[in-house]
């Protein structure tokens, strides 16, 4: 299938520069696993951690109680509670009558649904054949295994999404980072779901990259499965979704005019007044101004004397698959969200602490905050905070945040590199130019993976 876009392909490179390159993306691998893998046991298990164990140590029908009143999708905590069961593969239906909820179990749900509306029994899913048969222990070990594994493996998953878009040099590095950085390496560490959602959030839009340059069905399959497990891990892989259509609209010229109809129309709804509800049977005015702009959008591509319809409906139907998983639990299965939109936003939905915590910090701090989180693994600190510190390790900290910001400095020059003219080739064909010929759409790219997750949180904030 043809298209208006210069496709990167890359260039064959010889048998033994590519050996070197792939014993050094395994170097990577190696350094980062140990990182992750080192002293996994140690320290005891936390707050966060203690939650998930309290959420999985019971029954499976005992975790689909608790998760309907909560707002986690429910992926992770199905993948603990079946190794906690012993990893059983086959599971069976039995009829069992219902339960009220115990105190525990209303402490971690939000509110219980009132006994007169509870049937009086229910089809519970009973696992058989566990390859353990008494069940495996939750040690903080076996608790730590998942994310620590997802860790490892979200180092060439950095790479295979950066060689989507840039050359292998800087896809060696980008997993050299990923592989060294202070953020993932502690979320590694944690028995939550975060390091796993973001290895199916780095997995699903290399995968739709790859879908978008080869074609093929293999390929829109595995952005499909990365797709749905990202969404069941976390509802914030929703947010990832819009940062996937930017890409799509910003790939090929034929989709400009129209995307860029939608994308304003869409903007401009988080200007009217009227709190968007998510994954909500009520449509108000934001949902009708952004349908607005994607009919007249739609009306202008048909309008266009060429057209390449079959990549675009094969993206619609994958995005229809990867919406009615999510869509359909939080609209027929899950409870919490009914919470949020009669109560009060900030107080059900449980973040409510992160007002009290950024509270004094200004934009300045906030920006130092979030950097050195995301690079750092630490939080800045205010002047009131500091002298709960050792010294020694605050000045370090300092240091270490000064001096990579010197380097990203340094990075921003255009530093221009002498060439030989006897080695001077000619240059390659436009079907095989470099990544500079998609024009700076990867920068569009990064600014939409900044932008988008900030302002769909602002939307529905209000």
């Amino acid at each position: 299938m043809t298209s208006g876009v210069i496709e990167y392909q890359p260039q064959p490179e010889p048998r033994a520069s590519r050996r070197v390159h792939y014993l050094l993306l395994i170097l990577i691998v190696l350094l980062g696993g140990g990182l992750r893998f080192f002293k996994l046991d140690q320290p005891a298990i936390w707050g966060d951690e203690a939650l998930t164990y309290s959420r999985i140590c019971g029954s499976y029908q005992d975790l689909i109680d608790i998760l309907q009143f909560d707002g986690f999708v429910p992926l992770h905590y199905e993948l603990y509670q079946w190794i906690a069961a012993g990893m059983p593969m086959r599971g069976r239906l039995e009829q069992a009558p219902t339960h009220p909820l115990t105190f525990a179990q209303r402490f971690l749900a939000s509110r219980a649904a009132a006994p007169a509306t509870q049937p009086a029994a229910k089809h519970i899913l009973i696992g058989e054949q566990s390859l353990v048969a008494d069940g495996v222990k939750m040690t903080p070990l076996v608790m730590r295994l998942v994310p620590a594994i997802a860790g490892t493996l979200t180092i060439p998953a950095i790479y295979f999404l950066a060689i989507q878009i840039a050359r292998r040099r800087v896809a060696l590095t980008a997993a050299l980072f990923a592989a060294c950085s202070a953020y993932l390496l502690n979320y590694s560490r944690d028995a939550k779901m975060y390091m796993h959602f973001w290895l199916f959030c780095t997995l699903s839009v290399a995968c739709l990259l790859w879908w978008l340059r080869v074609r093929t069905p293999l390929a829109w399959l595995c952005w499909i499965a990365s797709s749905l497990a990202m969404c069941g891990l976390h509802a914030a892989g929703a947010v990832v979704l819009g940062i996937e259509l930017i890409i799509f609209l910003s790939r090929d010229p034929q989709w400009w005019t129209a995307g860029a109809i939608f994308l304003l129309g869409f903007i401009s709804t988080g200007l009217l007044h009227g709190q968007t509800n998510f994954f909500s049977r009520h449509f108000d005015d934001r949902w009708l101004a952004a349908g607005a702009a994607l009919l007249f959008g739609l009306v202008v591509y048909l309008m266009q004397r060429r057209k390449r319809w079959k990549t675009a409906v094969f993206f619609l139907l994958g995005m229809c698959v990867i919406l009615s998983g999510i869509g359909g639990y939080y609209l027929n299965f899950n409870r919490f969200k009914q919470d949020i939109d009669e109560g009060d936003w900030r107080r059900d939905s449980r973040i409510g602490w992160i007002d009290e915590y950024n509270r004094g910090r200004d934009g300045g701090d906030l920006v130092q905050y979030a950097a050195t989180s995301f690079l750092l693994s630490w939080e800045w600190t205010m002047p009131q905070q500091e002298r709960f510190m050792e010294p020694r390790t605050l000045k370090m900290l300092h240091g270490a945040t000064y001096g990579i910001a010197g380097l990203l400095a340094i990075g921003l020059v255009c530093w221009s590199v002498r060439k030989n003219p006897r080695a001077a080739r000619p240059s390659p064909p436009a079907k095989a130019r470099s990544p500079k010929a998609l024009v700076g759409r990867p920068m569009l790219w990064v600014a939409g993976w900044i932008v988008v997750p900030t302002y769909a949180f602002y939307c529905i904030s209000m």
